[in-house]
């Protein structure tokens, strides 16, 4: 789709005709820092980017965080634009345990681009700021599967119940007409066995 189509746009092989080399980071960093900032500003009740997530991206994201630690790409300016987009993403423990991005963020502040620059503060308060926002949201989409499955069996009891009682309800006419069936009989045996009584005779 289109989002697929402007993430490629954003990956080293899409700048590798590029031939001046600060060129080609700044252009590639322009790029990413963009797809991260058109993610970043999408609610998070937004079908889209449930979407864009559930396909992967936190992987994609993951790339760009080993980029700017391994190779520097982008910076300490990158860096806080990345934890500062993610932040608020509808993770879901899957997502999170897949992509392995949550570890990923909690190292960088044993990193020398945390450690040794004068950014400390801030890199440690983002990335506070997202291993906080995704356990919050991990427990928020665990709770509504939950009431979702529990909806649905509620509906599935229901719906059995009122089979159980429709089909009940169409054997009440067999019952009834059996239970008829044996009072004619008993009225039968009564009747004939009142006829084989034998009459008293009147006084005279």
């Amino acid at each position: 789709n289109d989002f697929e189509e402007i993430v490629k746009l954003a990956s080293t092989d899409s700048v590798a005709h590029i031939v001046d080399v600060q060129l080609r980071e700044k252009t590639l960093v322009q790029r990413r820092a963009i797809v991260l900032a058109m993610v970043g500003a999408t609610s998070a009740d937004n079908l889209a980017l449930k979407a864009i997530l559930n396909k992967g991206f936190l992987f994609t994201v993951k790339s760009w965080l080993d980029d700017i630690l391994q190779t520097g790409t982008g910076g300490v300016d990158l860096l806080l634009h990345l934890l500062s987009s993610i932040a608020l993403f509808p993770v879901t423990k899957e997502m999170v345990t897949t992509s392995k991005l949550k570890e990923q963020v909690a190292a960088v502040e044993k990193h020398k681009i945390c450690l040794q620059g004068m950014n400390q503060s801030a890199i440690k308060e983002r990335v506070a700021s997202v291993k906080e926002e995704w356990s919050a949201s991990v427990k928020r989409m665990k709770k509504a599967n939950g009431t979702s499955n529990s909806s649905k069996r509620s509906l599935e009891d229901h719906e059995q119940l009122h089979a159980n009682k429709k089909s009940k309800a169409n054997n009440q006419p067999a019952k009834k007409s059996l239970l008829s069936s044996y009072l004619q009989q008993v009225s039968s045996v009564q009747s004939s066995d009142s006829d084989r009584v034998p009459k008293k005779t009147e006084e005279r």
